[in-house]
Parts: C-alpha cells; structure tokens; sequence
C-alpha cells in the first residue's frame, strides 16, 4: 500500500534527525493494508507534520511510534503517530486544528501545520482525532476511506 511506503520514506527522512534529540522511532505497519488512492506528496506532508509535532512536544526525548491499521468494519485505513511528549492541555484541544493556533514559543512555528494536514485529510474525504494525557503523551489518528476518490482542487 502506498500508505506503509510513505510512512517508510518519511521515517526514513527524520530518524537521523530525531535520533540526535533523543527520540527513538518506531513503526508498525499493517501489511494487508489495502491499495488507496491518495496523493501521495500530501499524505507524506501530513504524516512528517505529525511526526516533526510529537517530537517538539518531548524536548527530553522519547518514543514516537507510526502504525497503520486496516479497520475492515469501516473500510478505512488508520495512521497513528503516538508520542510520549508533554501532552495537548485541556484549553487548548478544541483550537488545535485552527489556522495559525500555536503553542510553540514566536519563531518556533507557523501553526499551520495541524489545519493543513487537517484539509488535507478532508480532501481524502477523511478524518482526524486525537487523544492526549498531559506528562504522558498522545496519539493522533488520521482515518483515510480505501474508496476515497481524491477530489483535485
């Protein structure tokens, strides 16, 4: 699948980079995820936007683990990033998928990141949610629809 290929090339870009603030990746992928059309540059955008995320929110470092799942009831493939960072705070979790809401200090970040995969996801008339314990870490999942038609804009 497309999917475990972007996933892999991605890894691949920031293990190095990772790996020097501490970080060990780790991924786990389905391997009877089935063919899906997606573009595949913006999928790869999304999934190194969650990944460069999870690791600004372990400055000690930690884990950051991609799996992919198939989920056959939904017929949907699901992409986890999962951290061991600081955590998402309670006021903050209804504003994450807004343009330009960062809590990273001035100059850190545009805040773009999270609402761009987010219309990104939609595009691939897909979803995205989140899970997040403060001092423990969360979990983005980001759903894609095996039948999704990519609409070019």
């Amino acid at each position: 699948s497309p999917i475990n290929g972007i996933v892999g090339k991605i890894v691949s870009l920031v293990e190095h980079d990772f790996g020097m603030k501490n970080v060990r990746v780790r991924m786990e992928l389905d391997s009877n995820l089935p063919k899906v059309r997606v573009n595949e540059n913006e999928i790869a955008q999304v999934v190194l936007n969650l990944a460069n995320n999870a690791v600004d929110s372990m400055p000690e470092g930690g884990d950051l683990t991609i799996r992919t799942f198939y989920e056959d009831e939904s017929d949907r493939i699901r992409v986890e990033v999962h951290d061991t960072g600081s955590g998402i705070s309670e006021s903050d979790r209804t504003r994450v998928f807004e343009p330009f809401f960062t809590t990273k200090e001035v100059g850190k970040g545009t805040g773009l990141g999270l609402s761009i995969c987010y219309k990104i996801v939609e595009t691939h008339m897909g979803s995205m949610e989140f899970d997040s314990v403060i001092g423990r870490g969360t979990t983005f999942r980001v759903y894609i629809p095996v039948n999704a038609e990519v609409r070019v804009v």
